[in-house]
């Protein structure tokens, strides 16, 4: 128009203005497209940030979308039929479709289901497609992790309380060690003065066996405190055989009192091996109790076999039951710390992941052969070490080993130990003078001179370290003679101040030949 210098028409400008009314909706229309694809790629962004999948499933059970992270869980099935690993999401679709007809209706169906070995919690809500038919969209989230972390809570939790009732059972048996070594201490002493005299034979054997009794009770004492975690881990030479022989003969009224026969097939010799003979000890006494357990449920009793075999390099030890047998599904996860097939609180699910961890401190390996019925045969192989051999000691000085007429104060609350003490040490050439509180101890180093003082580390009133502090007071010199008896189990605090005093010290129970060999021994070193 402008270039021919022509005018619009009223006609002309009546179709414009419609032509322009007109391009003016379609512009607008154009924008609201843009706008609806412009929501529909920000609403497919953020579906694809989330890190739970998102499905949706047409009303012709056709995968309508899928977000990346479903993608990456089940692979891409957009518009195709769902797939037979997710074809528990139909049934979910239908259970939406039949409850809720009306799209925008608050997503109440939530359900578990495992895919492809993993849980996942899903939750579905009815949606309005742009063809007006309700499709429905399943949200999944793996709780696969959770889960994992809950149940490693859970074990730690557990770990926790039983760390507690472990430290429980320690104390306890620290008092179980003061309250009984203190009278095995007599028993023994007194044992073995008496087998020291002319006795009639009959007398003797009886005598014989009341040591023996009061030296076994000892050892349970010992290895009570070993279970307990109250003695340290140690290396030392040890004979297998003998750690097996001692275990049965822990748990032998056990054993019997439950009907269980117990037939060993022992390397011929002895085995010896360097280990701490604490923890094999435990370790030997956990399958032993499983299999006597295991026995006892299945048949009221049975038959237990344990031999023991030294090839090159290595010791084989084999326990076998006629017990039930464990079920194959079950025989890889038996060392898992806290599995156990047995109902709540009737195990912890530790004992054998213990003995795992014990052979593997040692260098070995162990593992189970089953069958059922048929029973179960625990193996446990562990290498054979060598001890060196300590350098030999230098030569002591010929000398009289006892210091006749030395004067000897002695303190302790127990009678029993004063008068045994006493009268040994006397028979020695000892002059000895015994009292049973530390103020009595204290009123006679104000007035006599004494070579060397005995003193108990648990007394009422004041202890052995308080009374060893007024010692040092009295005379520093006469603190270095001075040797504790102990029947407590020794914590770090007394490790720590023996070792920061150099202190002697003689555990109870003790042997009347120990007793004047330590003796004579702190005398001569003074």
């Amino acid at each position: 128009v402008k270039s021919t210098g022509q005018s619009f028409s009223a006609d002309d400008t009546q179709m414009l203005s419609t032509l322009s009314r007109h391009l003016a909706m379609v512009l607008q229309n154009a924008q609201l497209y843009d706008d609806a694809l412009q929501s529909r790629r920000n609403l497919e962004v953020w579906l694809n940030s989330m890190t739970d999948c998102v499905v949706i499933i047409a009303p012709d059970s056709s995968i309508q979308f899928m977000n990346e992270t479903a993608i990456k869980h089940f692979g891409n099935w957009v518009g195709h039929p769902y797939p037979d690993t997710l074809a528990k999401l139909a049934e979910y679709t239908s259970t939406v479709l039949g409850e809720h007809r009306q799209p925008g209706h608050e997503a109440g169906n939530r359900f578990v289901h495992e895919f492809a070995g993993r849980e996942y919690e899903i939750a579905a809500a009815p949606l309005l497609n742009p063809e007006r038919d309700l499709s429905v969209i399943h949200v999944l989230r793996d709780t696969s992790e959770r889960k994992r972390m809950e149940e490693e809570r859970r074990k730690l939790e557990q770990r926790a309380q039983i760390n507690s009732r472990l430290v429980a059972i320690g104390e306890m048996a620290s008092g179980i060690a003061h309250e009984i070594n203190n009278p095995l201490t007599a028993v023994i002493g007194y044992a073995h003065l008496l087998l020291e005299q002319e006795v009639p034979e009959h007398l003797r054997t009886d005598l014989m066996m009341i040591n023996e009794g009061a030296q076994r009770v000892s050892g349970i004492v010992n290895r009570l405190l070993t279970f307990a975690r109250q003695h340290r881990p140690r290396r030392e030479a040890v004979d297998i055989n003998t750690i097996i022989t001692t275990t049965l003969d822990l748990y032998a009224y056990e054993l019997k009192t439950s009907n269980i026969e117990v037939k060993t097939h022992l390397a011929s010799g002895g085995i010896t091996t360097v280990a701490d003979p604490g923890q094999l000890q435990q370790l030997f006494l956990n399958i032993i109790v499983n299999a006597e357990k295991e026995m006892k449920i299945a048949h009221n009793g049975g038959r237990l076999t344990i031999r023991s075999l030294r090839h090159d390099d290595y010791i084989r030890v084999s326990f076998s039951d006629d017990g039930p047998g464990i079920a194959p599904e079950n025989l890889e996860r038996i060392f898992d710390p806290f599995f156990s097939t047995r109902e709540v609180g009737e195990g912890t699910g530790l004992g054998l992941s213990v003995c795992h961890g014990i052979v593997v401190e040692h260098g070995g390996r162990i593992y189970a052969e089953s069958e059922q019925p048929g029973g179960t045969t625990f193996v446990i192989e562990l290498p054979v070490v060598s001890a060196e051999a300590p350098p030999p000691p230098p030569a002591a000085p010929q000398r009289d080993t006892t210091v006749r007429g030395a004067k000897i104060l002695v303190i302790d609350d127990e009678r029993a130990i004063r008068d045994l003490i006493t009268q040994v040490l006397s028979k020695e050439g000892y002059r000895v003078t015994a009292v049973d509180n530390a103020e009595h101890a204290l009123a006679r180093l104000q007035i006599e001179r004494f070579s060397l003082i005995l003193m108990d580390m648990k007394m009422p009133g004041m202890s052995g370290i308080e009374l060893y502090g007024r010692v040092e007071e009295i005379a520093h010199s006469l603190a270095r003679r001075v040797v504790f008896i102990t029947g407590d189990v020794m914590g770090e605090d007394t490790k720590q101040f023996f070792s920061r005093h150099r202190a002697r010290y003689i555990i109870k129970p003790f042997s009347i030949q120990q007793l004047k060999r330590d003796i004579n021994v702190y005398l001569n070193d003074l």
